[in-house]
């Protein structure tokens, strides 16, 4: 998937979230958890050249491979472990990296190329810049619009 699908797709889950309760703070923390979830809705490309972050950070996109170590189900259970640990205005942000960066590694498991998971992949039938990661994004825009 590329970057614009899984902003939205962090966007709609935020927001989703929201909308249940999940994010019930000041403004101040809301829109600090919101950014986060953007933030991490695009961490896990940052080992790809051409992605959105990886062109910023060339250094760290040739140290790794792409989907390997950013795209583990292993950081998700680590960042789910560590809200044990934090409160308050620190435990939101947390959360709000949580959603963006479980959006990211969900979407990708959808696509060719999918995801590791303990020595093999999970994978899906979407190719990414595809038609179908076209269909997901009109799909996920139009929940974002009802949701709104």
């Amino acid at each position: 998937m590329i970057w614009p699908t899984h902003v939205l797709a962090s966007i709609v889950l935020y927001v989703l979230l929201f909308k249940l309760g999940l994010f019930d703070s000041s403004l101040f923390l809301v829109v600090l958890s919101f950014m986060a979830a953007i933030l991490g809705s695009l961490l896990p490309d940052i080992d790809e050249r051409n992605s959105f972050l990886g062109k910023k950070s060339f250094i760290v996109a040739r140290i790794l491979g792409h989907r390997q170590i950013t795209h583990s189900v292993f950081i998700l259970i680590f960042l789910l472990f560590s809200l044990l640990f934090v409160s308050g205005g620190l435990r939101l942000l947390l959360l709000g990296f949580l959603v963006g960066y479980a959006s990211h590694i969900f979407l990708d498991a959808l696509t060719v190329t999918g995801i590791p998971f303990l020595g093999t992949r999970i994978h899906g039938w979407i190719k990414t810049s595809s038609i179908g990661e076209l269909m997901i994004f009109l799909v996920l825009l139009v929940i974002l619009i009802l949701l709104l």
